[in-house]
């Protein structure tokens, strides 16, 4: 275990517990709810050091989740993304990226498979299929090779 000493307020530990027995998450956001529930930022803070200290936050098994999760539906930059707006640490999200980007293709050619079953017939559902996986966070790159090879399909 650790030498942190445990948090004096018991409200605060008991907030913070269940809210981290709900779902995994982030330390900015953990930190957030806390104290939009007009808890103290300092002591929320000490808190949030337990926690980690103990095991009960983490933000690489946040970042490992929440990227496993919407990789299944977005691309890398748009898993990133997300992660950021979440107050995720750039060095977290960098540590994530090549194991998304490893099967990133295959997860634009499944995701191109469910949305259309046919390759573009025109410039305009060209267009449109590509519009489609970039909003999905794919880069432009990996679209054409998803369309290439939707070609030869």
């Amino acid at each position: 275990m650790s030498n942190l000493a445990k948090p004096e307020n018991r409200e605060l530990l008991s907030r913070a517990l269940a809210l981290l027995s709900r779902r995994e998450m982030g330390r900015s956001e953990f930190v957030a709810k806390l104290v939009s529930r007009e808890f103290d930022k300092s002591e929320v803070e000490a808190t949030a050091d337990w926690c980690e200290a103990q095991g009960f936050l983490s933000e690489s098994r946040y970042v490992e989740g929440t990227a496993r999760r919407l990789s299944a539906k977005y691309g890398t930059r748009r898993v990133a993304q997300t992660l950021r707006s979440k107050g995720v640490a750039e060095d977290a999200i960098n540590a994530a990226i090549p194991e998304l980007k490893a099967n990133e293709f295959e997860q634009a050619r499944a995701l191109w498979l469910r949305k259309f079953d046919h390759p573009p017939l025109d410039a305009a559902e060209r267009a449109k299929q590509v519009r489609f996986l970039q909003s999905r966070g794919f880069g432009f790159d990996l679209i054409k090779r998803v369309l290439a090879g939707a070609d030869e399909a």
